[in-house]
C-alpha cells in the first residue's frame, strides 16, 4: 500500500509539472516544433539541435552524442546533478506539493537515513539559534543587524540566529532530545577537546544558515559582534567563522542565497554575485532577489556548474574593492 501511495505521489508530481515547462525553465532556447519541443542538447556541445521533448509521453531524448533520454525526474537528475529524491523535492517545490515524509521515512535505508539524520540535526540547530536570537540574550545581536539596516522580515527569511556566548546549549538540547552527540560532531556543530570533552563550536556569534540549492541548511556562518572582536587576551579573533568542511558542507560547492534567488534568476536570466552574507540579504531586501554569494572570493568549477544550472545568461560580480575582492 505504501509503495502504491508513493507511486501515486510521483505521478501526481509529473502531471502538475509538464515536462516541457520544467525543461524550458532550464533550457530557454527550447522551441515548439509541431508536436515536439526542440533545442540544442544541454548535456553536450552541438550546433544542430538534437534534443527533443515529447509532452504527449512526458519524455525527453537526445538524438546526438548523448543518446540518452527519460522522464521529467530523469531530466532533473541529470541537469541538476542530484539523486532521485532530490529531483522529487525540486518538482514538489515548483508545484507547491508537500513531500510525503511519512512514506519517505519508510523508504530510507542505510546511508540515506544517516544523511537525513544530519539534515535534521542542522534544522534543530537553526531553530535553537533562531530562538536565542529572538530572546533577551539576543538583544545585542538584534541591535547590530538593525544598525545594518536589515528588517525583521529579511532576518526571518534568511533564518538569522544567535549562538550564546556561554555554555553549550546546542549540545545540551541534543542530549535532552536523545540525539547522539557524534551527529553534532559530524555536522561541524560540536568539537571535541584533547581530553574528549565535547563543546559547542559556535559561541557568541550571529548565526547565518548556509543552505544548499534545495534550501536545506548544511552549515553556518558565524559573525562575531564588534564588541567581541578582541579576545580576552587582547588578540583579535576572526570576524567570520564557517562550519568546518563536512559531508554536507563543502564550501567550494555552495553559493549562499541561491536557493532564494533561483526563481528570479531563471526568470531574468541574470545572477548577481556578491562577497558577503549581509550583502545578499541587503540586496534581497532592496528588491534585487537575483543576488547570491560565493563563500569567499575564490570561485571553483563547482561554482561555475551551479551558475550554469541556475539558467543565468548574464552574471554580474559585485565584490569589495579591497585586495581580496580584486
Amino acid at each position: 500500500m505504501q509503495d502504491l501511495e508513493f507511486r501515486q505521489f510521483v505521478e501526481r508530481l509529473k502531471l502538475r509539472a509538464p515536462i516541457e515547462e520544467v525543461v524550458r525553465e532550464r533550457v530557454p532556447e527550447l522551441k515548439k516544433r509541431g508536436a515536439l519541443w526542440q533545442a540544442r542538447c544541454p548535456f553536450h556541445d552541438e550546433r544542430t539541435p538534437s534534443f527533443t521533448v515529447d509532452p504527449r509521453r512526458g519524455t525527453w531524448h537526445c538524438w546526438g552524442a548523448c543518446s540518452e533520454g527519460g522522464d521529467v525526474i530523469g531530466f532533473l537528475e541529470r541537469f541538476e546533478g542530484v539523486g532521485f529524491m532530490d529531483a522529487l523535492r525540486i518538482l514538489a517545490q515548483s508545484t507547491g506539493e508537500q513531500m510525503p515524509e511519512r512514506l519517505l521515512e519508510r523508504r530510507r535505508r542505510g546511508g540515506e537515513s544517516k544523511i537525513e539524520e544530519r539534515y535534521d540535526v542542522l534544522r534543530r540547530a537553526e531553530r535553537l539559534y533562531r530562538k536565542a536570537f529572538l530572546a533577551e540574550e539576543g538583544a545585542e545581536a538584534r541591535a547590530y543587524v538593525a544598525d545594518r539596516g536589515l528588517s525583521p522580515e529579511t532576518l526571518e527569511l534568511f533564518g538569522v540566529g544567535w549562538a550564546p556566548r556561554e555554555g553549550s546549549p546546542l549540545l545540551a538540547a541534543a542530549r535532552d532530545a536523545k540525539v547522539r552527540p557524534e551527529l553534532l560532531v559530524e555536522t561541524g556543530l560540536v568539537k571535541r577537546a584533547d581530553d574528549g570533552r565535547a563543546y559547542d563550536f559556535f559561541r557568541g556569534r550571529l548565526m547565518i544558515p548556509i543552505r544548499d540549492r534545495m534550501g536545506r541548511t548544511v552549515g553556518f556562518g558565524g559573525r562575531v559582534l564588534p564588541a567581541d572582536e578582541a579576545r580576552g587576551d587582547g588578540r583579535p579573533q576572526a570576524k567570520y567563522v564557517n562550519t568546518p568542511e563536512t559531508a554536507l558542507f563543502l564550501k567550494g560547492r555552495l553559493i549562499f542565497g541561491l536557493d532564494l534567488a533561483i526563481a528570479d534568476v531563471r526568470r531574468s536570466k541574470h545572477l548577481v554575485l556578491v562577497e558577503g552574507y549581509t550583502d545578499v540579504m541587503a540586496l534581497h531586501q532592496a528588491g534585487c532577489r537575483s543576488a547570491a554569494a560565493v563563500l569567499g572570493t575564490a570561485t571553483t568549477s563547482d561554482h561555475a556548474a551551479l551558475v550554469r544550472r541556475s539558467g543565468a545568461k548574464r552574471v554580474t560580480l559585485l565584490f569589495d574593492g579591497d585586495e581580496a575582492g580584486r
